[in-house]
């Protein structure tokens, strides 16, 4: 069909700016938030015996609702579950949006034949800082794994000069 119109077309009721609707920005970012975790989701050469996992959604979380323009922020929150130990946590930062990826070890001895988060076993505690460098309001993005398989919180903060 040829458009006689030098116009262009008006956009759709739920576009937003930028031409990127709500659910696709949200959608993409959980993709990428699952891939991150799966192509960092492996064995530690460090602990042979040990496979670092992502860890379950533990809870207790310490955002600040405000954060400084340059000044790094800690954020605070749990993981549960089967596993051994509470591992590393990594901070993926772009713009105002930062993904921040939890892990705990689960041993491979074969003492522990449940994944973790099957079981409540223990708790550990995950501390990470985050620092924007543009003012306005930004996302956090905690990825976790829960009983469906792979999710992430998500947490608005304004950041401020």
């Amino acid at each position: 069909m040829t458009r006689l119109s030098s116009s262009p077309a008006p956009p759709s009721p739920d576009a937003r700016p930028g031409g990127i609707r709500k659910s696709s920005r949200c959608a993409g970012r959980f993709l990428v938030a699952v891939a991150a975790a799966a192509l960092v989701a492996c064995d530690d050469p460090y602990a042979p015996e040990r496979s670092r996992v992502v860890g379950t959604w533990g809870g207790l979380v310490q955002i600040p609702d405000t954060m400084t323009v340059g000044v790094p922020s800690e954020i605070v929150f749990l993981t549960r579950g089967n596993c051994r130990s509470g591992g590393p946590t990594e901070v993926v930062i772009t713009g105002r949006w930062a993904l921040v990826i939890p892990y705990d070890y689960l041993d491979l001895d074969g003492a522990d034949p449940a994944p973790c988060g099957i079981l409540l076993y223990g708790r550990f505690e995950h501390r990470a800082e985050v620092v924007f460098n543009d003012p306005g309001t930004a996302e956090i993005l905690i990825a976790y794994k829960g009983d469906g398989g792979y999710g992430y919180r998500d947490y608005i903060v304004e950041v401020v000069r």
